[in-house]
Formats: structure tokens, sequence, C-alpha cells
């Protein structure tokens, strides 16, 4: 399958480290079967300190605009944990 791929999208820090982004994270288009896929991303998180370790704890949502046939349709949620280890 031959596919474009590209990615485009905007990132807003607010007060306190938190950070809200929307981005149509790398639609592709399906040259054979000329169907596009198309995700759009909502994801906000926030970076504070538990016990002494850094995280950036942060959930979004996914919803497919345009896709193939047989490719995801509708909503979707994300939730993220990542553990930050600052010099």
């Amino acid at each position: 399958m031959a596919a474009a791929i590209f990615s485009l999208g905007t990132c807003t820090v607010f007060a306190q480290a938190t950070a809200a982004g929307a981005t149509a994270s790398q639609p592709g288009y399906d040259w054979q079967n000329e169907q596009w896929s198309v995700p759009v991303n909502s994801i906000v998180s926030k970076v504070f300190q538990a016990g002494g370790q850094t995280l950036s704890v942060g959930a979004g949502a996914r919803y497919w605009a345009d896709s193939a046939d047989a490719g995801p349709h509708g909503w979707g949620l994300r939730f993220i944990v990542t553990l930050l280890f600052p010099k």
C-alpha cells in the first residue's frame, strides 16, 4: 500500500506545567484505493511530582474524521503516564 503521511498541529502550554494540544496527526492516503485516513487528536497533560518522582500524566481523545472502509472509525481514548528524570 502506498500512502502519503504528514503531521500538523498546535500545542499550548499553560501556567504550572499544564499543556493542551490539538492535532490531525499523520493523516494518510491510500493511492491504490483512493481513500484518506484522517485522525483528529486532542490531548491534555500535566507535569507534577508524587513521592519525589516527577511525572507527566495526560489523557486524550481521537476522532477519525475520515478513514478507509476497512479502517478505524469513531472515537478512541488515550491515557498517558510518563516518568521524568530531570537533571
